[in-house]
């Protein structure tokens, strides 16, 4: 039985053009910010010329080039942002200061069919970005629908109030009846 080998590619020297895993600290996912993205006519990546997309890191000289599965993610994004269907395939109109996590990903090697190797990939899950507003806590009081299954669930000897305050904004009024549950 043949044993499968994952190769990790350490680019050194040369004319790096494009960032890859070096990037990551121990091979550790890190969160970057993208500041625009812009189309490339005939880039060398690879040691080849083809058109692309390479997008623009805050804090790094090279940008990243957007290989198939990483424009794809941006693209998912884009349309989480509002953009139809259509119009995120111009991925370069609405990529603009977005954060993202870099991550190292297994993938097939390019350069040598059949083998594995390591690919810088951004994540597929958008991490929180800065400044945006936490979402709005629903409203429990002592009008709300399901006010008397909180207080039941309140009962119970592991649940407490503070997992109320997470979920729920409270009404002063709810607050002292739930007190009151705790208190028994």
């Amino acid at each position: 039985m043949s044993e499968e080998r994952v190769y990790h590619h350490i680019r050194e020297g040369g004319k790096l053009t494009h960032i890859g895993c070096e990037v990551l600290p121990n091979m550790k996912p890190i969160d970057v910010v993208i500041e625009c993205v812009r189309f490339k006519n005939q880039e060398s990546v690879g040691g080849q010329k083809q058109d692309g997309f390479e997008a623009v890191i805050k804090g790094f000289t090279l940008p990243l080039w957007l290989n198939s599965t990483n424009k794809k993610r941006l693209r998912k994004f884009a349309r989480q942002m509002g953009a139809t269907l259509e119009d995120a395939e111009y991925i370069e109109k609405h990529i603009n200061n977005l954060t993202v996590t870099l991550c190292a990903e297994e993938c097939k090697d390019p350069t040598d069919i059949g083998q594995k190797t390591v690919g810088l990939r951004i994540s597929p899950i958008l991490p929180k970005q800065p400044g945006a507003k936490p979402s709005a806590k629903k409203l429990l009081d002592l009008t709300s629908a399901n006010f008397e299954e909180w207080k039941a669930w309140l009962g119970k000897p592991t649940s407490t109030l503070a997992m109320v305050m997470d979920k729920f904004s409270v009404t002063e009024a709810a607050l002292e009846e739930l007190k009151k549950v705790k208190a028994e």
